[in-house]
């Protein structure tokens, strides 16, 4: 099981905040800021899985066209 450091650590190593106080589980939305400094919320499997924030998705979604 992933303990609180790990993912907040992993969370900052891609330049996103994380901003809840503990970690749930890999299916529990979790608020945090995103690298472009939009707030959102995401899970633990999406975002170790390399989803952010809706605007950087749609940017992601414009750039790869």
């Amino acid at each position: 099981k992933l303990n609180y450091n790990y993912v907040k650590k992993f969370f900052e190593s891609k330049d996103c905040v994380l901003l809840e106080s503990e970690y749930i589980n890999s299916h529990y939305k979790m608020r945090y800021v995103c690298s472009c400094k939009n707030k959102a919320v995401i899970n633990w499997n999406s975002f170790r899985n390399g989803s952010r924030c809706r605007e950087c998705g749609n940017k992601k979604i414009i750039y790869s066209r």
